[in-house]
């Protein structure tokens, strides 16, 4: 038997954050977290056999960052919108000579529909330099990235001098996050990179620590397996409502005619595939079934 969502609602529990009823987005997760938090940056990327894992270093990590996607949504801030595939993480990513970057993928990135999620991730997607966390290649082997982020008021500039290099597909049933090329990074940082081995161990009942320890060359992830329905038996305690929920894209500061211009350049060097369907609004599955 598989889990459904009441494994997120019971396991994200009030001190970690609340619920969020946002529109057609269903329930969210906000972190309890300072004004100005963002999500993928406490924390570090580490080379795995399925590409770039997300190493966190916060408590609500196991289901933030490797199920679902997150949306900045006005008034509320980052909220996760929970999902029920597993992945070292579901991020766009940029990348230039000096920098590399990474953007928390958007609800309406629904991997199941097209098997993979390419470089035309922030055209289809339209993600803005906003969104994006930027840092230099020295910072790469730090810990956490959340010091060495670049400043925001960077990002249109870092953002228009990098491409994008996301590629996230599928492989025998397991879901890989393949983005910048390893002999780069380690090119870039003069430092060997040793692959791990990603070993899943999937656990549940009400007492399960989820998270990873590595062990040698072998990282242990102790998560929720397999969600096969998004429905839950019950409701997660909401603390707010969002009738009709703003998302922020991540072009917040940007002018519209800058805006535009880079929307143009990053459509004509990463072309969305023509057998694409159109990039559709985000319809909630937990909303099927309220019971």
């Amino acid at each position: 038997t598989g889990e459904n969502y009441d494994v997120f609602y019971n396991g994200l529990s009030s001190d970690q954050g609340n619920w969020v009823e946002a529109g057609n987005y269903g329930y969210c997760f906000r972190p309890r977290v300072s004004e100005d938090w963002r999500p993928y940056q406490d924390g570090h990327w580490v080379w795995t056999d399925r590409g770039w894992y997300w190493d966190s270093n916060e408590r609500f990590a196991w289901a933030t960052y490797h199920y679902g996607r997150w949306a900045d949504i006005d008034g509320a801030g980052w909220c996760w919108v929970p999902g029920n595939e597993w992945a070292p993480a579901w991020v766009s990513w940029r990348q230039s000579d000096e920098d590399a970057g990474w953007a928390p993928l958007p609800p309406e990135a629904d991997f199941s529909a097209n098997g993979s999620i390419s470089s035309w991730s922030d055209s289809y997607y339209d993600i803005g330099p906003a969104a994006y966390a930027f840092i230099s290649y020295s910072h790469w082997h730090e810990p956490s990235y959340a010091r060495y982020i670049e400043p925001p008021e960077r990002n249109v500039q870092i953002y228009s001098q990098t491409r994008n290099v996301t590629n996230i597909v599928t492989n025998n049933n397991v879901i890989n996050n393949f983005g910048p090329p390893v002999q780069t990074i380690a090119a870039k940082t003069n430092r060997n990179i040793q692959q791990v081995k990603l070993a899943m161990n999937p656990a549940a009942g009400p007492k399960v620590n989820y998270g990873q320890t590595l062990q040698g060359n072998v990282l242990k992830v102790v998560a929720p397996g397999a969600i096969l329905r998004p429905q839950a038996t019950h409701v997660p305690p909401v603390q707010n409502r969002v009738e009709n929920p703003r998302l922020q894209k991540g072009w917040q500061g940007v002018p519209p005619q800058e805006a535009e211009k880079l929307r143009k350049t990053i459509a004509q060097e990463n072309p969305v595939p023509k057998n694409l369907p159109k990039s559709t609004p985000y319809l909630n599955p937990q909303n099927g079934n309220k019971g």
